[in-house]
């Protein structure tokens, strides 16, 4: 009798083992299953607006380039440069050299406070990575007008550049942003980043 009853609770522990070993193994697999899931999503959803902002583009360039031919517009001039300078005083950028502070002051030109503040964080300077300080060079910049109601415009700004941080290898983007330019100030009044379209230098994108 007490050899049956040994034998029963080794039969009922072993049973009880794997019982919590296979809600073990589900719990593991199932979360590891719903994080796999989610990465997908996120990366299937950065592909549908990859693809979309690249459609919207497509479109404004053709638009644009007669819209731009030969055109003495001085405001649709006055736009193009000052999103171009502002994205060079951005993207141009060795911040061992040079601080947010100084580049704010640079910038007053080209666009208004918050958009300043927005670029060039004070809270910034004085900070660098892991690796070491960040270089970074604009080497095109594309603006494209979208929209326009009097001296109101929007248009999207399409950024390839180069970063760099410490002696880690560059690294190349394609970004776009969304700037609104105002032109009676004569002043870009709001910077939105957007997303990237395509990744350059060491990457298979």
């Amino acid at each position: 009798m007490e050899n049956k009853q040994k034998l029963g609770i080794l039969l009922f522990g072993a049973l009880f083992g794997a019982i919590l070993t296979s809600g073990v193994w589900y719990s593991v697999n199932h979360e590891h299953t719903t994080q796999q899931a989610s990465k997908t999503a996120v990366v299937q959803s950065t592909n549908t607006k990859t693809k979309e902002l690249q459609k919207i583009i497509d479109r404004l360039e053709k638009e644009n380039s007669q819209l731009k031919k030969g055109t003495s517009e001085t405001p649709l001039l006055d736009l193009d440069n000052s999103a171009t300078q502002l994205f060079q005083l951005y993207y141009n950028y060795d911040q061992s050299k040079i601080t947010n502070k100084e580049r704010q002051g640079k910038g007053v030109a080209l666009a208004d406070s918050p958009v300043l503040e927005q670029l060039f964080p004070l809270s910034a300077d004085g900070m660098k990575s892991d690796f070491g300080f960040i270089k970074s060079q604009m080497n095109d910049c594309q603006i494209y007008v979208a929209t326009q109601n009097g001296a109101q415009y929007e248009a999207l700004a399409v950024v390839n550049y180069t970063t760099q941080a410490g002696s880690l290898e560059p690294s190349g983007m394609r970004y776009v942003w969304k700037v609104k330019y105002d032109g009676d100030k004569k002043l870009i009044t709001e910077a939105t980043e957007m997303g990237k379209l395509s990744t350059g230098l060491n990457s298979s994108e």
